[in-house]
């Protein structure tokens, strides 16, 4: 099988989130998307078994670390009929929820449950719950006109205030696509849904990202804006 090659967005990303700026913004809130997938499994399966939120979110969190909960093998998983619950894959997830004390009848509607939200994420948003989360996000921001009525603001001011608000408030995955965005994208002969698209290829909330490359532009700024400190020159004879 042959491995494409990452596009220039996806390389200038890496370079992005191997940053000591990156390390800095690593408490965003949702930054990676799959904890925003872990969140929802440990919703549906608050709904089918037994409750105990410690330890089932613990649960989760060891199932993500074992690499179970990844949506395309869970959608692998998907058929009219039943989950394919005899698969190597299904077989373990079953065998850590039933090692975790859960009865094998609970542990097949667990299975069941997470098996079929991955399967109607791949179907719909390529497996990627920030699309999902997006497109209602994006609903709400083409409807601030119809809603509200701003006598000093722009319709464009009035859409960046709420896609700030969204951002901040309920950790939506939107950009801004601001100055610094579309700077950022220029200088490495990019456009800003490239950026986007690398960000969801990566996982990645797309306000994380608005956030590392605003603080970076603005270190850069900075760095540029400060004079050149002079040569040492040599004292007299």
């Amino acid at each position: 099988m042959t491995t494409q090659p990452d596009s220039e967005a996806d390389f200038q990303l890496r370079k992005l989130l191997a940053s000591e700026q990156a390390e800095d913004l690593l408490d965003h809130p949702w930054a990676w998307e799959g904890a925003r997938w872990n969140e929802l499994v440990f919703a549906l399966l608050r709904q089918v078994l037994p409750p105990q939120d410690e330890a089932l979110r613990d649960l989760v969190e060891w199932l993500s670390e074992l690499e179970l909960l990844g949506m395309n093998e869970l959608d692998g998983l998907w058929s009219d009929n039943a989950i394919r619950s005899d698969e190597p894959h299904a077989r373990r997830i079953l065998g850590e929820l039933q090692a975790a004390g859960i009865a094998a009848a609970d542990a097949e509607a667990a299975l069941a449950a997470i098996v079929d939200a991955a399967h109607a994420l791949c179907r719909r948003y390529d497996g990627r719950i920030q699309k999902y989360v997006r497109r209602y996000a994006e609903t709400l921001l083409n409807e601030v006109g119809d809603d509200f009525r701003f006598r000093s603001l722009s319709q464009d001011a009035a859409a960046a205030a709420f896609t700030v608000w969204l951002q901040n408030c309920f950790n939506m995955p939107l950009s801004l696509i601001d100055e610094s965005m579309v700077a950022f994208a220029k200088a490495h002969g990019l456009s800003t849904t490239e950026l986007i698209d690398a960000a969801d290829r990566a996982g990645f909330n797309v306000a994380f990202v608005d956030d590392l490359i605003q603080v970076v532009e603005a270190e850069e700024r900075l760095m540029e804006a400060q004079p050149e400190k002079p040569e040492a020159g040599h004292g007299p004879a």
